[in-house]
């Protein structure tokens, strides 16, 4: 391609004046432009192990949304304890859905983001995430963020009984397809997967799952989060082997898996302090690997790229 356009170079300027050299480099340029280019991220999901304290984790979301004064971030506090289940409820010692969101508003509005506000959904307030008000106010957010706790909370407020969307989760849905950031910590992630779910259990013995998954939003493999600090790699080991799952990604805390949609394929690397360990399942056998932060991942062979922390 690029002798044929050397054929059109002239003496003067380095090209022909001819109107006719001129179209044809513009045309050949116009074709070429793509396949110089990075491929532009078309969705983005950030799936952080749970513990989620470091600054750079949060810079990275904001910097993903296009820095903290475009960011418009949408709180879902959907699998924590909602407040008739809070004993100390009404106190100091308050810890469910709404002291949570006040938590994440006040970390993320720390970090340098301009709006951030939360989605009133929990087990307290099922019918919300039926609500136009809910819906428009997902539309509203260029990043979601679920938080911890427990991922079945999450499944059950967002997901109908007979396995349907509410309305809530097809605005999430919609909004990630347009390019809206979706993050998720501890069971935040662990929720947000298409396939097997985990639900409970610490080890091998153990383990249980959903097998209709979660959200559907992460299709890359099973989730586990805590990983190293609760050991749980023997659970995830086994959960890939009954469930035959293909890949498995288990997300060390402050530490992040990060996938980015494009026209070309997912773009996955890791960031954190610490690893992300993939299991994958190649002619019967299971290969573990680890990703840590400058990591890239190729889904599709199942390669490590190694980079710079």
């Amino acid at each position: 391609m690029f002798a044929f356009l050397r054929k059109h170079e002239g003496n003067v300027g380095g090209w022909s004046k001819s109107p006719t050299s001129a179209k044809l480099f513009l045309a050949v340029a116009l074709l070429l432009a793509p396949s110089l280019v990075a491929a532009k991220p078309k969705s983005t999901l950030v799936l952080v192990g749970g513990a989620m304290h470091d600054p750079a984790l949060y810079q990275e979301v904001l910097r993903l949304a296009g820095g903290g004064q475009k960011a418009r971030v949408g709180i879902l506090t959907t699998g924590s304890r909602p407040e008739s289940e809070d004993p100390a409820a009404g106190t100091d010692q308050a810890d469910n859905a709404r002291i949570k969101g006040d938590h994440y508003i006040a970390r993320f509005h720390h970090e340098g983001a301009a709006t951030v506000e939360w989605i009133p959904i929990d087990l307290d307030h099922l019918d919300k995430a039926s609500s136009p008000e809910v819906v428009a106010q997902i539309a509203r957010m260029n990043v979601l963020f679920f938080g911890g706790g427990d991922q079945e909370r999450i499944r059950a407020a967002l997901v109908t009984k007979d396995g349907r969307d509410t309305p809530a989760l097809a605005a999430i849905r919609r909004a990630h397809r347009a390019g809206t950031e979706i993050v998720g910590t501890s069971a935040g992630s662990v929720a947000l997967v298409r396939g097997p779910m985990i639900t409970g259990g610490e080890g091998a013995s153990d383990v249980t799952h959903d097998a209709r998954g979660g959200l559907g939003l992460f299709r890359l493999g099973i989730v586990d989060t805590h990983f190293s600090q609760r050991a749980r790699g023997p659970r995830l080991m086994e959960l890939t082997r009954k469930t035959r799952a293909r890949t498995a990604f288990g997300i060390d805390e402050n530490t992040a898996l990060i996938v980015q949609r494009t026209s070309k394929g997912p773009r996955v690397r890791a960031l954190g302090q610490g690893n992300v360990t993939v299991y994958r399942r190649e002619g019967g056998k299971i290969f573990e690997s680890r990703l840590s932060a400058g990591d890239r991942f190729v889904p599709g062979s199942g390669k490590i790229k190694f980079g710079r922390k």
